[in-house]
């Protein structure tokens, strides 16, 4: 129900301000508006920050993965060197020999 009123506030606002212009000249990374229109200010800005954060959650999505696979690899070396001792990996000493003088 508050998404929807906020939906409905945005689009009354977007509609009453369709013809202001921003003052100052809007600067891009590659353009330069003089003037521009506030709806296409607002809408570049959206839409970049919603690239941004799908960016940012593919790069922590991928470091968590990184760490998966390192947390895996670290446990299966531990079991296997653990099987390994288990199971006589280690030569066995030999009984000391008693010294017969």
């Amino acid at each position: 129900m508050v998404l929807l009123a906020l939906a409905i506030g945005l689009m009354l606002f977007l509609l009453l301000n369709m013809n202001a212009v921003v003052e100052p000249n809007v600067r891009f990374l590659f353009l330069s508006y003089a003037a521009p229109g506030l709806l296409p200010v607002l809408l570049i800005t959206a839409a970049l920050s919603v690239a941004c954060t799908l960016a940012a959650l593919a790069v922590l999505n991928a470091r968590g993965r990184l760490w998966d696979a390192r947390r895996r690899r670290l446990t299966e070396t531990v079991e296997q060197e653990a099987s390994r001792l288990k199971h006589g990996g280690l030569p066995r000493r030999a009984a000391p020999q008693p010294v017969t003088a």
